[in-house]
């Protein structure tokens, strides 16, 4: 699954449980009933935002992994002179944008993780 695709599917399984407490408190089954669902929902709720937040830190360490290549890509820049080619320059000034591009990605996934960690009512996972 691609790494939108995994913000992606966290937003709707979010969204679907929303409708679904919403649709439970608004029966008219019984206050125990009630309970065992939403205790349900909740725990598919930690477990869901526990698979989104593994799959947006793997996507981190992998524009991590894109910028070092393009960092190594860029070690040659320093023996580049004034009079070089002007496609050399070029060429270097996009492995720049790449690299930008692929830091601004990885922090935008890193703040997700972040932002889902601050949902109220989520309990903190336990170290172990």
């Amino acid at each position: 699954m691609s790494d939108s695709n995994s913000v992606l599917a966290a937003a709707n399984v979010q969204a679907v449980m929303h409708q679904v407490r919403a649709i439970i408190r608004t029966s008219a089954l019984d206050c125990k009933c009630r309970d065992v669902v939403d205790d349900a929902l909740e725990d598919l709720e930690r477990r869901e935002t526990a698979v989104a937040t593994e799959e947006l830190l793997k996507a981190a360490v992998g524009q991590r992994d894109k910028i070092i290549k393009l960092t190594e890509l860029l070690r040659d820049l320093g023996d580049v002179s004034t009079g070089s080619d002007g496609g050399v320059i070029d060429e270097a000034a996009l492995l720049f944008e790449d690299l930008a591009m692929q830091a601004q990605m990885g922090s935008q996934f890193l703040h997700a993780i972040a932002r889902s960690s601050d949902i109220p009512g989520r309990k903190p996972e336990q170290p172990g």
